[in-house]
């Protein structure tokens, strides 16, 4: 074996290959030595050993992406602030932009698939518990603008565009994001 497909093997070898099997296959269609294999390890108990089991994987995962997410947020809410207090549009467009910026050439964004299962699992929480803080006032923030002009039901709808919009994403649609983003913006203040 080669060292760059060695290199391939250790932690973030493991959690890019898990994130892409994750994403295509669910959290529950794959095994983690599947995941081994994939980032060409010689040894298929690797996932356990550097991360335990399915569900301490999926955090590594997060603690992977999330720091990455954070600082592009950051730096896109420092700019809209800058220029006033950002519209639900605004909004969106920080909390999304990140993914479309990370997608692959076809638009694909394994870590938006990813997310799509990791909610279907159930384990959703514990991205809500690792975001950082811009990330976790961004839906905050949206609900106050919602909850001003009356919006009946604004938990509901946002979580509902919150996956329209990662679904596309992950479907190759980030093409279209601009407009995702105008008529997610457009129902969550209908």
């Amino acid at each position: 074996m080669t060292k760059t497909k060695r290199r391939s093997a250790t932690g973030p070898g493991l959690i890019e290959a898990g994130e892409r099997l994750f994403a295509r296959h669910g959290i529950h269609g794959v095994a983690l030595r599947q995941i081994a294999t994939e980032a060409g390890s010689a040894n298929s108990s690797a996932v356990h050993y550097h991360f335990g089991d399915a569900h301490g994987f999926v955090r590594a995962i997060f603690a992977h992406r999330l720091p990455a997410l954070e600082a592009a947020r950051v730096d896109l809410m420092r700019g809209a602030e800058a220029r006033g207090e950002p519209d639900v549009g605004t909004l969106l467009d920080i909390l999304f932009r990140p993914f479309v910026v990370g997608a692959d050439v076809s638009g694909y964004a394994s870590y938006a698939a990813f997310l799509l299962e990791v909610r279907k699992a159930g384990w959703l929480a514990d991205w809500q518990e690792m975001a950082g803080p811009v990330t976790k006032a961004i839906p905050q923030r949206i609900l106050s603008q919602m909850e001003a002009r009356g919006v009946a039901d604004a938990q509901w709808r946002l979580e509902a565009i919150t996956m329209m919009i990662i679904a596309a994403i992950a479907a190759g649609q980030a093409d279209r994001y601009d407009g995702l983003v105008a008529i997610g913006t457009a129902a969550l203040l209908a």
